[in-house]
C-alpha cells in the first residue's frame, strides 16, 4: 500500500468524523429544523429494500446528533442543549483520538 493510499484512507476517516460532528452541531443549533429532513429519510420499520438502504445510509452518516438529541428529549430545553454541547465536545475528543489510533495503526502496518 502506498503512502498516497494511506493518506486517502485517513482523509475518508477524517471526513466521516467531520460530518458526524458538523451534523451534531447543526442539531444543537437548529434543533427540529434540521431534524425534519433527517426524519423524513429514516423509517421506524422499513418495509422494502429502498427504505432499508436509505435508513441505513442516513443513520450511518448522520446518526450521532439525532441519536443524542432523542436520548436527551426527556430533559428541558436548556438542559438538553447543555447535555448536547457536552456530548459534542466529548465526541470531538473521541474522534481525534480514534483518528490518531487509526493513523498509527495504518502507518505501522503499511509504511
Amino acid at each position: 500500500m502506498t503512502p498516497e493510499t494511506v493518506r486517502v484512507i485517513l482523509d475518508i476517516v477524517a471526513y466521516y468524523f467531520c460530518v458526524q460532528m458538523s451534523f451534531s452541531a447543526l442539531v444543537l443549533v437548529m434543533g427540529r429544523v434540521i431534524l425534519g429532513p433527517y426524519e423524513a429519510w429514516v423509517y421506524e420499520n422499513p418495509r422494502n429494500l429502498f427504505q432499508r438502504v436509505s435508513t441505513f445510509c442516513m443513520v450511518a452518516v448522520l446518526g450521532v446528533g439525532p441519536y443524542l438529541n432523542n436520548r436527551f428529549m426527556k430533559f428541558s430545553w436548556i438542559v438538553r442543549k447543555i447535555l448536547l454541547l457536552i456530548s459534542i465536545s466529548i465526541l470531538c475528543v473521541v474522534c481525534v483520538i480514534i483518528y490518531y489510533v487509526i493513523k498509527n495503526i495504518l502507518e505501522m502496518i503499511f509504511l
